[in-house]
């Protein structure tokens, strides 16, 4: 049986010479203390390598530490110098600014060249592998943590409830004014990405993907990816550099390609041709694998080998969509995975193989290891859509097989699925009210608890029901796209855009519409403690 190492950033010191690291492997000076100058490419050019005398940045090192692996120093410099311009040299110059690789109490650095002799970076024990070595040389080069760019909302869920409350700080994310990302995307598959369940206080998901097939893409270590290389050029004006070699006036790449060193195109994936012209694919086609999938058929789903091992090291997400007016139903015939362990802020959890099961939330659910769920047990969604998130830093067991099946949601009217806002059903969290003429009531929902559900107001025959306001009190974010309150008063409880209103923040709307076919659907979700529900008064009129 193999054991992956745990994420060296939750085994890292918390303290280095008395100062805390940020985000895990970070070390300021107290001028970027002070100024929090975050993410990836950081914006102030004092912090970047100057050029040598060949007009390529130069960045000196030394071995300030007898037991530093120099070999995987050497790999993780080498993988720099390959895909960018920038240039490592062994010095014996020790009263200039360099980097000093000492064997210290985890992997760390510090954010890009500090104005003093010899800043170290730490490349201890567990820290030697390539994409290791490349993330804390990125750090001196100048990269901050994906997951801390200001746009970072638009592309992943932090799950504040599932984090260490002593280690939130991490996720902090950046002012648009203090970062510079050189119009580079978001990358899942960034090797300065955090992994899913970083700081993870109860083994579960911790930084949830908006797009569930993109769950098993972060936090990989094997190198950078082409935007880190892509930014790293920018950043480094080693594109420009590069044109005036090979005699050109202007990038002919395409499509988010580079020029290169040798005059040619670097492509991203999912692109092909001269310059990077033809679109092939996505960018995250060939490292999404075979694992991660989109499930719209009945049938069976298992993790990877089954009924052989599965292979340590497996990310992946099955995303579960029924048709319409249908809700997934899992039935497990077999589940085991490795056991808990004490790694969850000092809790037992599922710390190196688990299942998470989201039956009522895309980003978070409920997560299984070892032999919890028994042979027969079934999970249904409350809505079209389940996700499942298979984690494994081992390969103890043969893992798990459930068998899909699509329930029919009585009294559903199907409608295209285009017009789909938001699907979610009447559940025993909220259910049902048949109310009386000309009666007045108020509903509160205080939720202390990550919750979401619908309600349905029905009127008598002939009557309609009136809103006579909404009180929201949700986390706010752009769009609505994380927590929100959603109004339908034609009664269609599948919320199409034409006809809902969507709403969070925190905040009372009145003068709403009445009920059009005596039926009034209100949903709610909150997957932020932040978010503490809504409070809606109606009448029957």
């Amino acid at each position: 049986m193999s054991i992956q190492p745990r994420d060296f950033l939750e085994t890292n010191p918390e303290e280095v010479d008395g100062e805390r690291l940020l985000e895990g492997d970070i070390l300021l000076s107290a001028e970027q203390r002070r100024a929090l100058a975050e993410r990836k490419g950081i914006a102030s050019k004092v912090y970047r390598w100057p050029e040598g005398s060949d007009g390529y940045p130069l960045v000196p090192y030394t071995f300030g530490d007898k037991n530093v692996i120099q070999a995987a120093v050497r790999s993780g410099m080498n993988h720099w110098m390959q895909h960018t311009c920038i240039k490592f040299a062994l010095t014996t110059n020790t009263a200039q600014p360099h980097l000093r690789y000492i064997y210290g109490g985890g992997c760390y650095s510090y954010i890009g060249r500090q104005n003093v002799t010899g800043q170290p970076v730490s490349i201890g024990r567990g820290c030697d592998q390539l994409g290791i070595v490349a993330h804390e040389i990125g750090h001196a080069m100048g990269f901050f943590h994906e997951q801390s760019r200001p746009d970072r909302d638009s592309y992943v869920v932090i799950n504040d409830q599932n984090i260490i409350s002593n280690y939130l700080y991490n996720f902090r994310k950046a002012s648009d004014s203090s970062v510079n990302d050189f119009d580079v995307a978001y990358d899942f598959s960034s090797d300065m990405h955090y992994g899913p369940k970083g700081f993870t206080s109860n083994g579960k998901t911790t930084i949830s993907t908006k797009d569930p097939l993109a769950q098993g893409l972060i936090g990989q270590r094997s190198g950078l990816s082409h935007r880190d290389k892509l930014l790293a050029n920018k950043m480094y004006n080693c594109i420009g550099k590069w044109m005036k070699k090979c005699g050109l006036s202007s990038d002919p790449c395409r499509n988010d390609g580079y020029l290169g060193s040798n005059c040619s195109c670097v492509c991203p994936p999912g692109t092909s041709g001269t310059y990077c012209q033809t679109v092939t694919g996505g960018y995250y086609d060939k490292v999404l694998g075979t694992c991660s999938a989109k499930i719209t058929q009945e049938g069976q789903v298992k993790s990877p080998n089954y009924p052989n091992r599965y292979p340590a090291g497996t990310q992946c997400a099955k995303w579960i969509v029924a048709p319409e007016c249908h809700v997934p139903r899992l039935t497990f015939n077999d589940f085991r995975l490795y056991k808990k362990n004490p790694y969850c802020g000092g809790k037992s959890c599922c710390y190196f193989d688990s299942l998470e099961i989201r039956t009522t939330n895309r980003y978070t659910g409920d997560v299984f290891c070892d032999t919890d769920i028994a042979k027969g047990r079934t999970f249904t969604a409350s809505g079209r859509e389940m996700v499942l998130f298979f984690l494994a830093r081992t390969n103890s067991y043969q893992g798990w097989s459930a068998t899909l099946s699509f329930i029919a949601v009585p009294g559903c009217s199907q409608l295209s699925a285009s017009q789909y806002l938001h699907t979610y059903h009447p559940s025993t969290k909220f259910g049902i009210f048949n109310s009386q003429p000309n009666t007045t009531v108020s509903i509160y929902q205080d939720l202390s608890e990550i919750l979401n559900g619908d309600k349905l107001v029905l009127a008598p025959s002939g009557r309609q029901v009136k809103l006579d306001y909404l009180y929201v009190r949700t986390r706010w974010s752009r769009g609505c796209t994380v927590d929100w309150a959603l109004v339908n008063n034609y009664g269609q409880y599948n919320f199409p855009p034409s006809t809902s209103k969507i709403f969070c923040g925190r905040r009372k709307v009145t003068n709403l519409p009445n009920s059009t076919q005596g039926r009034m659907y209100l949903a709610y979700q909150g997957s932020k403690r932040r978010s503490r529900g809504m409070k809606f008064k109606y009448t029957i009129v």
